[in-house]
């Protein structure tokens, strides 16, 4: 991520030594999101936004290198009119092939404010951000550091800072804004400065030491540290944390089975015919019991969780109708902000305007959608604690963790990670929990449903038709900007409506499968528990007609997988702590 024009895609071709890899003409700005994946061979694919009206996806496309210009550039693609969501690119790269993916965002700054929709739709779902600085330009500037202060307090303090071009400048030069960028980013942002990673670099000497294998201009250029960064702390924290959620994983199935053993060896160990009718009849009464809890206990709650739920969407729906709602107190509210411009300052940022309005509308979705998702969570918790369920999922301590702010977004990540096909990726990525599903789509709901519409031109083109001219803009009268501003309200008014349908169904998709996930969750559970009643009184009717040698080996197995179960917990738990390794 970065302002405009501070080298982000010469930085990342010089970083996987492909110089062409992304457009990087001085003339051509980047307006849409690249993404770059390992693969065999190299592929250019563009992937496009679905009908904001219909919801539907228009297939990919697959273009040659000298096509993606006319796709992936302000230039080529002005205001995003051909509907790119993002253009992947497949490169068989050694550095890829970990596992990383890299994500090339637009500028975020200046005219280009539109693209920072793009830009806040990918941060919620990255392990970490490499933020670009400049060594010609300035040192960091005010709107850098606003957008930095919104990306810590939102979504993720796991920042780290290049500063490009460093072969444009003196060494003093470079260096002195080196120290005055850091020092801004400790005291302005809040970075600590054990947690600042900051790597001058140039990408030219790179591409230059790349070509003349020259190990010297490649330690001149900077790269060594950021890659020996890359490789040796960040890829492998993330693996890591990967390891870890994995660990919580068979966690919960080892107690499971630690359980079953213990069952099992109770019905298993010499006992008489007596006990053994004893363990039988107890157990009858515990299915007995079940089956009543079943119909007592556990259906009632599921309707009871299942209506409320019901009442917590109708609520989420009712927001939404208010935030979208082309007359609502949201739109009045930004009117009365705007009206504080004059004429030629409304017409003149009008794309801003536009841009800033729906980016409210997208902070005010993404707490009615956070909101419902902890709603859906609490119902789930309240459903468990009624029925007194004991999932036996044991206590671990957080991971530890070698930067700060949230842990690595890893759920169900593993299979879409090694896939080598957007397709694939895409896909995967809609799969996993219905709450996962939805926490994901609330963090990005505000980028999908107000993609750059045609509504920078309509209102550009509504001022140019009233005023004529500058000198006309300088001498409008009063009610010549009101009419202005009733003409803008009216098309940020008709865009909410196009886009309310689209927003409202994809959100009542959501919450019904959440709806059917929490009956599916219970339903299951009791499932499960009423086969392993049955399967503990089959094996206690068995155990009775075992002779004492066949008991003694079913004992001895038995206890074997029980020391096997005790002994992964306790490695389980050590690496899941902080003292682990």
């Amino acid at each position: 991520m970065g302002e405009i024009k501070k080298g982000k895609s010469s930085f990342i071709n010089a970083l996987l030594g492909e110089p062409e890899l992304l457009p990087t003409s001085s003339d051509i700005a980047t307006s849409t999101v690249f993404k770059l994946i390992y693969g065999p061979e190299k592929k250019h694919k563009i992937f496009f936004l679905p009908d904001p009206e219909s919801g539907v996806a228009f297939p990919p496309k697959e273009v040659s290198a000298d096509e993606l210009v006319q796709y992936g550039t302000e230039n080529g693609n002005p205001g995003n009119e051909k509907r790119v969501d993002f253009i992947g690119i497949e490169l068989p790269n050694p550095l890829l092939e970990s596992g990383l993916v890299i994500v090339d965002t637009p500028g975020v700054g200046g005219l280009f404010k539109a693209h920072r929709d793009i830009t806040w739709r990918f941060a919620p779902n990255a392990d970490g951000i490499i933020f670009v600085l400049d060594s010609v330009e300035s040192v960091i500037s005010a709107d850098e550091i606003g957008f930095l202060k919104d990306l810590t307090s939102k979504y993720t303090k796991r920042l780290f800072f290049v500063q490009t071009k460093i072969d444009n400048a003196s060494t003093e030069l470079w260096q002195g804004w080196q120290s005055r960028n850091k020092s801004i980013l400790e005291t302005e942002v809040g970075l600590g400065a054990s947690k600042l990673f900051y790597f001058p670099l140039s990408a030219k000497l790179k591409n230059a030491a790349d070509k003349s294998n020259n190990l010297k201009r490649l330690q001149r250029s900077g790269y060594l540290p950021l890659v020996h960064f890359l490789q040796g702390k960040l890829i492998p924290a993330k693996e890591d944390e990967i390891a870890k959620v994995v660990c919580r994983k068979l966690q919960t199935i080892a107690v499971k089975l630690r359980t079953e053993f213990a069952s099992k060896l109770l019905v298993a160990r010499d006992s008489t015919s007596t006990e053994l009718a004893q363990i039988e009849t107890e157990r009858r009464a515990k299915i007995s019991e079940f089956q009543e809890w079943e119909q007592r206990q556990l259906q009632p709650a599921l309707a009871s969780a299942t209506s409320l739920l019901a009442r917590h969407r109708r609520d989420a729906l009712d927001r939404i109708d208010e935030v979208l709602n082309p007359n609502g107190q949201l739109l009045l509210e930004y009117v009365d902000h705007i009206k504080q411009l004059t004429g030629k300052e409304i017409h003149a940022q009008a794309s801003v305007i536009q841009q800033d309005f729906m980016e409210r509308c997208g902070v005010a979705l993404k707490i009615v959608f956070d909101n419902f998702v902890a709603q859906y969570s609490e119902v789930c918790k309240e459903v468990a604690l009624k029925l007194s369920i004991d999932n036996e999922t044991p206590e671990y301590s957080s991971a530890s963790d070698a930067f700060e702010g949230p842990v690595f977004r890893t759920a169900d990540e593993l299979d879409v990670v090694s896939m080598t096909s957007f397709d694939a990726m895409r896909t995967g990525s809609l799969g996993g929990s219905a709450a996962a599903g939805l926490a994901t789509f609330a963090i990005s709901i505000a980028s999908l449903a107000f993609p750059p519409l045609t509504g920078f031109t309509i209102i550009a083109a509504l001022g140019a038709g009233m005023w004529g001219g500058s000198k006309a803009l300088e001498s409008a009268k009063k009610q010549e900007k009101i009419q202005l501003i009733n003409n803008l309200r009216m098309v940020l008014g008709q865009q909410l409506s196009q886009i309310r349908r689209s927003v409202i169904r994809r959100f009542d998709d959501s919450a019904e499968e959440c709806s059917s996930s929490l009956q599916v969750i219970f339903e299951s559970a009791a499932k499960q528990t009423k086969a392993d009643l049955d399967r503990h009184l089959a094996e206690a009717k068995a155990a009775g007609s075992r002779t004492k040698d066949e008991a003694k080996a079913v004992v001895n197995e038995l206890e074997k997988k029980s020391r096997v179960v005790q002994s992964a917990l306790a490695r389980i738990k050590a690496y899941t702590t902080p003292q682990g390794s």
